[in-house]
Parts: structure tokens; C-alpha cells; sequence
């Protein structure tokens, strides 16, 4: 017998950035729909027609462009209209560049194994490691390890990139570049007049036309293997955006498209005649290089302190090491040969590569063999020091201005952070780092980020992708509890809430058998609604947990050490936001006065959930920088040696996470979202640039608290003496222990 009255699925989101995904629960739903319907059954234009109503203005319009049927009257096919949506739906997918991701995804600092397990497997997914085959091995490890960067990017834009396609793609490169180089030492190319203006220091020839010099082939030969004027360096002079100066200002006169290594000024050149020293002045990306991170450091003189002007370090070895500051560098460097005999670790061993090339001054480059940790310890300090470790023997030990400052070899006596002018209404403009443009950072308002990203702050509930399945100790029976009795006076809003969460698609009605029937609980908010909850003691001792770690105080204090900058945001309805399969639903079935009803959504008050919704929330922001995240409260940071900085920090942390947020269906709570606070309550703490500390309300709790009476009494009050040492050694605390009557305590000990 049909059962014509089940509900259809819900409209198909075609537009949606995970489509795939939603298609494949569509498809799922349709199909179950059709065979308990008996649609199956039925004519198929009838099929067709009823999948149309069903999946959404937005499909349909979708279903209106479909052409290029396999046969007439397909489009009246279930079928084959399945296999449109189905092909339209599914993204284009480059195995090839997926397995380059999956093989260069690596554990992030203070990321855990499991974290790290979970990306590992959502990168697999569409490596078709399951088909792999010996030649699409080889494929890879040719794409992975190919040296020339370019050719890898042009491997990696091939949709279907076969082991034959390679060989041809590499190859051609090779002998292109061979070609170039026959091409490039051929005589006759080198046979082009160039017409260049005379210097005005220079005489005119004979051979001048109007102003002009008319350069012979033998002389435009001499000047492409001239060393620059400029740089220092020999280049192709007729290509002037070639020379490493162009466009670069020199730090001594201020000037354009020249060193100061080879500035025209007397004063200069005799300051530098002694000078022997390479000093770095930045960190570049070439085209030879693919680099993880770029670094720049300000252009500064090229200058040599003396010993009493250098910093010894202690290491771990137990040996010394001597640093020059630099206040212009952005990372600390020491050369290889240093580091092997200081730290005794000549194999390298705790050295991590890291492609990129330091610029000395003057426009010659560097290789940098890779970055390392070291502990060191001077006077007080003792810390880890992230070193890029260069392979160079002309090149001191470099302490940067960020470790200076953390180590207080150098202190700022003024800047902005300690006397930052009025500025009203005026712009400030600053130096963009990532462009090197001057710019005008203006910071986004709250009621500017509540437009730019409705989906994360509307008034509905969000879902996030996946199903949780609760799982049963099939040992335990099922208990089925009688409902319970719910006051006169509340059964209106009651049935106004059942009916509003229906809507939201939080519960559905239950007119099946269950083994399970849990008690409802309803608890009247202060705006004068309802909450229902759930009651399932029952059930709890039958689920089976994941005991999943949650973060501890400890954990978080360590990460927010140095924040200047907060934001606290709250997830609205957080559990709310996890679907349930439909065999767990049914396990949350619950009586009301109106009947029963299941949560399709994971319900407060079972076990598991805490640490399902932590996993979830761990996962929603992995890989994202300055995001910490307990239970449902999110707090957003900025780090940086100035507040400029660290409001920079912030909101490019903050812009991330918000997109995050959006991309994975997760909604925010509107009320509850605190924007660039000096501190800001979390965990029960108050976060601020100084670390966590004890939040003042909770001290008042303390304070306000009564005496024990009983055994329970001291048992919470010795309970609460032991969480609170943990961050209060001395002080409020313990004087509130001291408070209460000695007698009392001792008679319950």
C-alpha cells in the first residue's frame, strides 16, 4: 500500500558551494521517497514531473539549460534527468593536483594527531587512492618532484593528465630551453641597433643624429655583458626592468633604481671600503624557488658592530653563540657551519627545509638550507629562538627586532603603543607590508561585518555538512518513559514551540513504534519563552562516547599569550548545528501532551554530545591562525609588537574565520558578538594582553558564597579551593577559605 502522505525531500540547494554533497543526500532522499511512495512504479514522465516540483525553483531553471540528450525523450526520463543533475552537481576534480595537496600537507604547530588524521583523510577523499594504478604513481612523483616550478604549474592545470601527457609536457620544456639557449648565442640575433640618449657627462661622437647615438652591433654586444652601474651585477643592459635595482630606492641618498652598495656619493663608498660584512636586506621569492614564506627586511646600511656590541646566547648543547641585533630584520640567521658546531647536530637532524633565498645587501642571493628551533637562555630568558639557517661563511649570526624585543635587549623609550597622538577624524596612512603601497586601513565596523556576512549572523539555525550517528551498547535495554505533566498554564507556549521548532526542521513528529521514549523537560527562559529539553538518562547509560579531549585553561592560556586584540563570538543554538542520522533520531524520541516527537538535530543533555560538538568545532577552524574555540565561545585574536599591528592581525584572522564560518553553514549568535576588546570573558577567566585571569565575577560567587552546612557543602567548597589554585596560589581565594568558620569543616572532614 503507498504511504502517499511522507513528506518529499526538501529543495535540492544546486547553487550551494558544496552542491556535490547536497546532491548526494538529495539523490539518497529522492530515491527512498520514490520506492516508499511507489512512484517507481508510475509512468516516468510522472516521475520527472514530480522530481521537478519537488527540487526547487533553482533546479528547475538549472533543468531549463540541460541540452545535448543521449537520445530524444530523455528529458522525460528519470534516469537520465538524474545523470544531468548528478553531472551538474559533482565538481570537476584534478586527481593529479589533489595528491600533490595530500602529499604536501604536513602537521601544523600545535595541531594534534587526530586533527591531523581528520585533514589527512577530507584531503583523500579525492586522491581515487582506491584506483590508483602503477603509471598514475609514477605521474605523481614526476609532478611532486619535477624541479622547474613552471613546468609543475602547467602539469597541474592539465584536467586529465596522463603519464604520456607528462613525458610530453617535460619533455617539450627541455628541449625549449635548450632551443633558447641556441637561439639566445646566435650571432644574428645579437645583430640589433639600439638607440640610446648620450649621458650628459658624455661627449657626442661623430656618428650622433639630432641628440641621438646610433650604437654599432660590435658596441650593443659589449653592453650586454657590461656589469650594471646599478646593481653591481652583470645583466642584459637593454632590458632595464631585468636589473635587481629597478624600481628600488637606495637606502643612502633616497634615490631610485640603484644600490647603495654602488651609490655615486664619496662619503658613502669610503664608509663601505672597509666594510666586509653582508647584511641582509630581505627574503624574496624567485621563479627557481618555491617558497613556504616570504620574508622582508628594511634595506639598512651594511655595518659590522664590534664585540661589545653583540649578544652571547646560551644553548642547549651548553655551548655559546654570538648574535649581532638587527632592528631591521624580520627572522633571526645563523650560518649552517655555526650552527652544526654550536648545537652538535652536524647531520642536521631537527633542521626543517624551507625553499626560499636571502638577498644580501647589494643584490647577491643566499640559499637558505632550512629553519630550525633552538632553546636559549641569557640572564632571565629562556625560550626558543626560530632561526633560518644560511649557507654562507661572510655572514654574522642575525638576531631580529622581534626576538630583541621579546629577549628586552632593545625597548621602545616612544611609539604609538605607548603615546598614540589623537588623530579624529583624520586618515592615517600607513605601509602596507604584503604590497608595499602606502594605504589607508580602515577597520570594519560590527554593523559593517553583519552585512558583509548575513548567512553567518541571521536569526535562523545552521547546519553543518555530515550526520552523527549515535552509537548503542546493544546490551543495555531500551526504556520507554511515561510523559511527563506539564502545567495548564504553559501547554499553549508549549505547543507554539513544538510547532515553531518544527519549522526550523529541529524535530519531526513521531507516529511509528520506538524502543526508546525519553522524558521532556521544559524550562521557562526569561523573555517569557520555552526551552525544551531533552531528559535521557536513560539513554545516556546506553550511548557509547568518543571522549574526545576537550581543551583545558591550560591548553588556551599558552596560545593567547601575547594578544593584543580580541573579539568574542558565540555559536547560536550550537548543537543544534550537527544533523543526526535517522536511526539516532528515533533514539531521541520524546514524549509530549501532544504526541511524540524525535530530534533530527543533536539534542541538549546526551553524553556524547560535548564532545562530538568540541570535534566539530576543532575541524571548523583547523588550519586558521589566532582562533581558539571552547564548546560553542569562539574568541578571535591579534598579535604584533604595536596595536596597529595587532589589529591587522585581528582582522585578517577575523575576516578568515567569518568566511570559514560561512562556507561551513555555521550561524553566530548576533547578540553576543564583542568586536575588538581590550579583554574579554572566556572560559571563566578575562582574557587580556597580559595572559588569563580570574574573572571578577566569579570571585564575587566565591565571596558571596554561604557557609557549608553539611558534607556536600565543604565537598564543593574544597572542590572549588582546588580548581582555583591552579591560577591563585595566594591572594582572594585563599583568604575566602579562611573566611568560613574552622568548626564547621572539621566536623565534616
Amino acid at each position: 500500500m503507498a504511504t502517499s502522505h511522507l513528506p518529499p525531500p526538501p529543495p535540492l540547494e544546486i547553487h550551494d558551494a558544496n552542491a556535490a554533497e547536497k546532491w548526494k543526500k538529495f539523490e539518497l532522499a529522492w530515491r527512498n521517497y520514490a520506492l516508499a511512495t511507489e512512484l517507481s512504479k508510475k509512468d516516468e514522465k510522472v516521475q520527472v514531473a514530480t522530481l521537478l516540483t519537488v527540487i526547487g525553483e533553482e533546479a528547475r531553471e538549472v533543468y531549463s539549460t540541460f541540452a545535448d540528450w543521449a537520445s530524444e525523450g530523455d528529458s522525460k526520463k528519470i534516469e537520465p534527468v538524474l545523470k544531468k543533475f548528478a553531472t551538474y552537481c559533482k565538481p570537476q576534480q584534478n586527481v593529479p593536483f589533489e595528491r600533490y595537496r595530500f602529499n604536501r600537507r604536513v602537521q601544523e604547530p600545535g595541531e594534534s594527531y587526530d586533527q591531523y588524521r581528520t585533514a589527512l583523510r577530507k584531503l583523500a577523499e579525492g586522491c581515487s587512492f582506491d584506483t590508483i594504478t602503477p603509471e598514475e604513481i609514477l605521474r605523481d612523483r614526476l609532478v611532486f618532484g619535477i624541479r622547474d616550478a613552471k613546468v609543475r604549474r602547467q602539469l597541474l592545470r592539465e584536467t586529465n593528465l596522463s603519464l604520456k601527457k607528462t613525458d610530453e609536457i617535460c619533455r617539450t620544456s627541455e628541449s625549449t630551453a635548450e632551443q633558447m639557449k641556441v637561439v639566445e648565442e646566435n650571432p644574428e640575433t645579437k645583430q640589433v641597433n639600439a638607440v640610446n640618449q648620450p649621458s650628459k657627462r658624455e661627449p657626442r661622437a661623430g656618428n650622433e643624429r639630432n641628440g641621438f647615438r646610433l650604437q654599432s652591433p660590435q658596441e650593443s654586444n659589449n653592453m650586454a655583458t657590461k656589469e650594471c652601474g646599478n646593481c653591481g651585477k652583470a645583466h642584459d643592459l637593454k632590458r632595464r626592468e631585468s636589473c635587481p635595482a629597478f624600481r628600488r630606492t637606495c637606502s643612502k641618498c633616497g634615490k631610485y633604481n640603484h644600490f647603495a652598495a654602488v651609490c655615486r656619493s664619496r662619503a658613502w663608498a669610503d664608509r663601505n671600503k672597509n666594510s666586509q660584512t653582508a647584511r641582509v636586506v630581505e627574503l624574496e621569492q624567485t621563479e627557481e624557488i618555491e617558497c613556504d614564506e616570504i620574508y622582508c627586511i628594511s634595506d639598512i646600511a651594511a655595518i659590522q658592530l664590534d664585540d661589545s656590541q653583540l649578544v652571547t646566547l646560551k644553548l642547549e648543547s651548553g655551548n655559546f653563540l654570538r648574535f649581532q641585533p638587527d632592528t631591521g630584520a624580520q627572522c633571526n640567521v645563523i650560518p649552517v657551519h655555526l650552527y652544526k658546531n654550536a648545537t652538535k647536530d652536524l647531520n642536521l637532524k631537527y633542521v626543517k627545509k624551507f625553499q626560499t633565498a636571502i638577498v644580501a645587501y647589494g643584490g647577491s642571493k643566499i640559499p637558505v638550507v632550512g629553519e630550525v628551533k633552538i632553546h636559549v637562555c641569557r640572564g632571565d630568558y629562556q625560550g626558543l629562538l626560530d632561526c633560518k639557517l644560511v649557507d654562507s661563511t661572510e655572514i654574522r649570526p642575525l638576531l631580529g627586532r622581534k626576538a630583541c624585543i621579546e629577549m628586552n635587549i632593545i625597548k621602545y623609550i616612544d611609539n604609538d603603543e605607548l603615546h598614540k597622538p589623537i588623530s579624529g577624524n583624520s586618515p592615517v596612512y600607513t605601509l602596507d607590508s604584503a604590497r608595499g603601497e602606502a594605504s589607508n586601513h580602515s577597520a570594519l565596523s560590527r554593523e559593517d561585518l553583519l552585512r558583509k556576512y548575513p548567512k553567518v549572523f541571521k536569526a535562523n539555525v545552521g547546519k553543518m555538512d555530515g550526520e552523527y550517528r549515535i552509537r548503542i551498547d546493544t546490551e543495555v535495554d531500551p526504556v520507554q518513559n511515561a510523559p511527563r505533566r506539564v502545567p495548564v498554564a504553559l501547554r499553549d507556549k508549549l505547543k507554539m514551540t513544538l510547532d515553531n521548532l518544527q519549522q526550523q526542521d529541529i524535530i519531526a513528529a513521531v507516529t511509528t513504534p520506538t524502543a526508546w521514549i525519553n522524558s521532556m523537560v521544559v524550562v521557562p527562559k526569561a523573555n517569557g519563552k520555552l526551552r525544551i529539553c531533552l531528559d535521557p538518562k536513560d539513554l545516556n547509560r546506553a550511548i557509547l562516547r568518543e571522549h574526545y579531549p576537550l581543551p583545558t585553561i591550560e591548553d588556551v592560556a599558552t596560545r593567547l599569550h601575547g594578544a593584543k586584540v580580541f573579539t568574542k563570538l558565540d555559536v547560536r543554538s550550537g548543537f543544534w548545528h550537527v544533523m543526526l542520522d535517522e536511526k539516532s533520531s528515533f533514539l531521541t524520541t520524546f514524549q509530549t501532551p501532544f504526541g511524540r516527537f524525535r530530534w533530527k538535530r543533536m539534542p541538549f543533555g546526551i553524553s556524547s554530545a560535548p564532545e562530538v560538538f568540541q570535534r566539530r568545532m576543532h575541524e571548523l577552524i583547523e588550519g586558521l591562525q589566532g582562533v581558539e574555540v571552547v564548546a560553542d565561545d569562539f574568541v578571535v585574536v591579534g598579535f604584533g609588537h604595536t596595536h596597529l599591528e595587532a589589529v591587522l592581525d585581528h582582522d585578517k584572522n577575523l575576516m578568515a574565520f567569518l568566511q570559514r564560518c560561512e562556507a561551513q553553514g555555521v550561524v553566530l549568535n548576533t547578540d553576543k558578538f564583542a568586536l575588538r576588546q581590550k579583554e574579554v570573558p572566556f572560559i571563566g577567566h578575562i582574557a587580556t594582553d597580559e595572559g588569563l585571569r580570574v574573572d571578577p565575577a566569579k570571585v564575587r560567587a566565591i565571596t558571596e558564597m554561604p557557609a557549608p552546612t553539611d558534607k556536600a557543602g565543604v565537598q564543593r567548597l574544597l572542590g572549588l579551593a582546588q580548581y582555583r589554585s591552579r591560577t591563585v596560589l595566594s591572594g582572594p581565594a585563599v583568604r575566602i577559605i579562611l573566611l568560613f568558620p574552622p568548626v564547621v569543616c572539621q566536623s565534616y572532614l
